[in-house]
């Protein structure tokens, strides 16, 4: 960045020093003829305001200019699309050991736009590519040159060690990640070829394109059963179970979706081990949308059916996610009042008016929400107070503490609390009688275990 922006004021320096230069022999001439002749004759005034009008029209066409020819980008202070493509031939020419080029996607910048602006979605990229830059200098990957390709899009051009660009940008994916920006999850990919790939950069740009496009999770470097795991999410590889909630208050219930996942070289996989490997890939969108869209073709919902599936909190925040929902149930004729997506999250998702709105966009359409994990280590009450949720799902730590008293007053209260805003309770992991017993006496709604029904195999 900071590269970028000397060139663009050396450019304008240059420029300024055109329209300078001219002003300066236009005095120098006057000055010239008025001590030479100590007299200016009206063809001397004449001539000067020709002179004057014509400086006057060059310094108009040299600041058009500069604005036209300017080589930074107009949203993100490195340079624009033209510029890197010309900086990067010339470098290519001159081709030394360690040239690499990289193109980095910034792959969620257009879903960011949409939710909350397009001027928000520009400061999250320039903050983005800023984190992008330091890391790089930091990481004594220095002198790169880097600029806008298209959207979220950047071309660099760095000398380093394949490898070690590779490692280097695979921290950077993933600390960007986890640490967000602006508390705005941030999702980035790249792919990488060497310089001298091709005489031409249009083929080696379209070779990175096909690349990061074609391969979207290659660079993540993950190991052979993590790649299997996520093949098999690709591949729709699921066997689905349900699992009876029966209600402590009427003859209604619900099914819980318990998903299973084969692979060809690991067996099976359980649900809570695929959606970590998931949510470490970046993959929470595709399993989320591939689970609901092979489970409603298997299952023919009926009258008095509920069910509940299990999704990430970053996939609701999805637009992507929230239009294939409505153009699935829309052309499979699924009543989304009968869908209860349950979700958690252990960190708090600070945007939280605009969470809640999201949430509303979905129930607006049908859809119920539980959070899950209720009463554990994570942002459970921070969500029951700012979200509109449906149902509350307790933690396993309750079902396991259930004889402690103070759980039991604290179970109680929270019940007779959601009882009275119109929240219903679900207390799982009941596996004996006297679970069951204590979920009655504490007025929960719900409750589901082995003790209830074990899982039945779709």
């Amino acid at each position: 960045m900071k590269n970028a922006q000397n060139v663009e004021r050396s450019h304008r320096f240059k420029i300024a020093l055109k329209i300078a230069l001219p002003f300066i022999a236009i005095v120098a001439f006057l000055s010239y003829i008025f001590f030479k002749t100590n007299n200016i004759s009206s063809k001397d005034i004449i001539l000067f305001t020709l002179l004057t009008f014509c400086y006057v029209y060059f310094t108009t066409y040299m600041m058009y200019q500069s604005f036209k020819d300017n080589v930074l980008d107009s949203v993100v202070d490195v340079f624009h699309r033209k510029k890197i493509i010309e900086i990067i031939s010339k470098k290519i020419k001159k081709y030394h050991e360690n040239d690499n080029l990289i193109l980095l996607n910034f792959k969620n910048i257009d879903d960011i736009s949409q939710r909350y602006g397009l001027n928000f979605g520009d400061e999250i990229l320039r903050k983005g590519v800023g984190k992008l830059i330091d890391f790089l200098e930091k990481n004594k990957i220095k002198d790169s040159e880097i600029g806008r390709y298209s959207g979220g899009y950047f071309l660099i051009f760095a000398n380093a060690n394949k490898a070690y660009i590779t490692h280097i940008l695979n921290i950077f994916s993933k600390k960007i990640q986890n640490d967000g920006i602006n508390d705005i999850e941030i999702k980035t990919n790249f792919a990488l070829v060497n310089a001298n790939y091709s005489k031409d950069l249009k083929n080696s740009i379209n070779f990175l394109l096909n690349d990061i496009n074609g391969n979207e999770y290659s660079h993540n470097n993950i190991n052979e059963y993590e790649n299997e795991v996520c093949k098999s999410i690709d591949d729709l590889n699921f066997i689905f179970k349900t699992q009876k909630i029966i209600s402590l208050n009427d003859n209604s219930y619900l099914y819980s979706v318990v998903p299973i996942l084969k692979t060809n070289n690991f067996g099976k996989i359980s649900k809570s081990i695929f959606m970590d490997i998931a949510n470490k890939n970046g993959y929470e969108i595709t399993l989320d949308k591939n689970i609901f869209s092979e489970f409603f073709k298997k299952v023919t919902i009926k009258e008095n059916e509920k069910f509940i599936l299990d999704v990430s909190a970053v996939s609701i925040r999805n637009n992507t996610f929230l239009n294939f929902l409505k153009d699935f149930i829309e052309k499979n004729n699924i009543d989304p009042k009968k869908i209860i997506f349950e979700f958690n999250e252990y960190e708090i998702y600070t945007h939280i008016k605009r969470f809640d709105e999201i949430i509303k966009m979905y129930k607006k359409l049908g859809f119920s929400f539980a959070i899950s994990h209720f009463g554990g280590k994570n942002s459970f009450f921070t969500y029951f107070l700012n979200l509109k949720i449906d149902y509350i799902i307790y933690d396993i730590s309750i079902s396991k503490n259930y004889e402690k008293e103070k759980i039991k007053n604290v179970f109680l209260k929270f019940n007779e609390i959601c009882r009275e805003l119109g929240i219903k309770s679900i207390i799982k992991f009941v596996e004996k009688a006297e679970v069951l017993e204590f979920a009655k006496e504490n007025k929960a709604d719900f409750v589901q275990g082995f003790f209830i029904e074990k899982p039945k195999e779709v």
